[in-house]
């Protein structure tokens, strides 16, 4: 898995666990 801009810059913010929830879901597409 790589380290996209998007994972850093929303990382920093508060509601990273929406984000990261979103980034998983577009990771488990085929």
């Amino acid at each position: 898995m790589a380290v996209h801009p998007y994972v850093i810059v929303y990382d920093v913010t508060p509601p990273r666990v929406t984000i990261l929830r979103v980034w998983h879901g577009a990771q488990n597409r085929p």
